[in-house]
């Protein structure tokens, strides 16, 4: 809706602040959360996304840092976060799925997210996929590769109307 501000910052905090437009200048953030999103010099930067189909503007989706073990594979999850009150309502894994993925669209009606991740090794050239990740199960649905396409596509957004994704690259 625009009422609200969020900021990823390079100390690992995700700040919000609820009413932007009457807030002076030195205010401090009404929500600010700890969240493993570590700025590292060859990926793209981390950013917190608002879902687009949450009015309330509280649910933020946004990639990890750190890793987690799941049955012995180090993954990176994308976590979908309740702003408001800081809880993790999803950490997103597949194990298809063994990049970090910092850039992360939520589709504005399906329940899939659109991820960017870091380089992955497809017949020994390193690529960069575009991953369709399902919310609900945190399910990797498809990794969009062409090996005419070797950089990083630090935009990705899904077409609002049409099941095409729309990406930009380096």
């Amino acid at each position: 809706t625009g009422h609200k501000l969020l900021t990823t910052c390079q100390d690992n905090r995700l700040r919000v602040w609820d009413h932007v437009a009457i807030s002076p200048s030195g205010t401090p953030p009404d929500h600010e959360h700890v969240h493993s999103h570590d700025f590292n010099r060859y990926l793209t930067p981390f950013k917190g996304e608002w879902d687009p189909k949450d009015l309330t503007e509280s649910r933020v989706v946004i990639g990890r840092y750190i890793s987690d073990d799941y049955d012995g594979v180090a993954l990176h999850p994308v976590d979908i976060i309740d702003i408001t009150s800081g809880a993790l309502l999803a950490a997103l894994v597949d194990h298809n799925l063994t990049t970090i993925s910092p850039v992360n669209k939520p589709h504005p009606r399906r329940d899939v997210i659109v991820s960017g991740s870091s380089s992955d090794d497809y017949d020994g050239v390193a690529l960069h996929p575009v991953d369709i990740i399902d919310i609900t199960s945190g399910a990797l649905l498809a990794a969009l590769v062409d090996h005419n396409l070797t950089t990083i596509s630090p935009v990705n957004k899904p077409h609002p109307r049409r099941d095409v994704i729309v990406s930009g690259s380096s």
